[in-house]
């Protein structure tokens, strides 16, 4: 297994509108770090369990603030690391904090206008919120936009997040459709959810996956590879799966072309060595033949 190393300090800078920091680590620099070293190391475990040791692209999406990007920063100092947001002035943060390539996001995906592909993409905390229809889309958005043999890192909600849910006011139904359905919804008319206190977004709740929702969703695309799937990976809360590019069809032709030119140069060596020994054996020279022929007479002896 590779081990990946820190390459670089990890910024400390923190926008004073992360709601990751203010929010959810309760203003706690300790667990917003952890959260975000949590996130590498799922990604490192993917990578490695993929096989992938090159990434010269990156993106974050969503990035926020940077909670997750500084970390990938510090790790792949290298790489060309892109942020994406709906919210711009995140987006903007992390920019010019870190140095890093940024792309507004939109609601409606067909718009979002990413540029380029990427070696490897990390989706934290966000197929976590939205209704099924909407994860398929982004999950194939996404993976249209990674390079042959790149890596889609997805947390996911999965049983652990529904046995530990603190939303008492909708978890007995949670709990009975989660027993029925590979896939639950929880739409945000259960409870409050607002941005900056007033704007409700449509459309953006709780959502729960089990396992057989990811298998069901490659089973139908020859090119998506499951190759990573850990329960409560992620900040010990979030499921993680990774899906890996692969043009299966493209690849096993190439291999076998490989592997036919392989043989078709063994071939011809071995006619030149039998040939060449030929040679040996039916020279006259009793210096060259006597070895050979004792080394002939052992190999009967032994084959008897």
């Amino acid at each position: 297994m590779k081990e990946f190393r820190l390459k670089k300090e990890t910024s400390k800078v923190i926008s004073e509108n992360d709601k990751m920091f203010t929010m959810h680590s309760g203003n706690s620099l300790e667990f917003y770090f952890y959260v975000s070293e949590s996130a590498i190391a799922c990604i490192f475990y993917a990578l490695n369990m993929a096989g992938k040791t090159d990434v010269k692209s990156i993106l974050d999406f969503p990035c926020g603030h940077g909670r997750v990007l500084r970390s990938l920063v510090s790790y792949f100092p290298d790489a060309e690391i892109t942020a994406c947001d709906l919210e711009k002035d995140g987006v903007d943060f992390c920019v010019k904090t870190f140095s890093v390539n940024g792309v507004y996001s939109n609601e409606d995906i067909s718009k979002i206008n990413l540029g380029r592909k990427y070696d490897l993409i990390w989706v934290g905390s966000l197929l976590t919120h939205f209704p099924e229809k909407t994860s398929r889309k982004f999950i194939d958005f996404l993976f249209d936009h990674l390079e042959e043999d790149g890596l889609l890192v997805i947390s996911l909600h999965g049983r652990y997040a529904v046995i530990e849910t603190d939303k008492q006011a909708y978890y007995r139904e949670l709990v009975e459709n989660y027993k029925k359905n590979e896939y639950v919804f929880i739409p945000p008319s259960y409870y409050s959810y607002y941005i900056d206190g007033d704007n409700s977004i449509p459309d953006y709740g709780d959502a729960f996956t089990k396992v057989s929702w990811i298998s069901s969703l490659i089973q139908d695309n020859e090119n998506m590879h499951l190759v990573y799937y850990s329960e409560k990976r992620f900040a010990n809360h979030h499921d993680v799966f990774a899906i890996q590019k692969r043009n299966i069809r493209k690849r096993e032709t190439i291999e076998h072309l490989v592997f036919f030119r392989k043989m078709e140069v063994l071939e011809s060596e071995i006619i030149s060595m039998r040939n060449e020994l030929n040679g040996v054996y039916n020279s006259k020279s009793w210096k060259i033949t006597k070895p050979l022929r004792k080394l002939m007479g052992i190999l009967r002896y032994m084959s008897n």
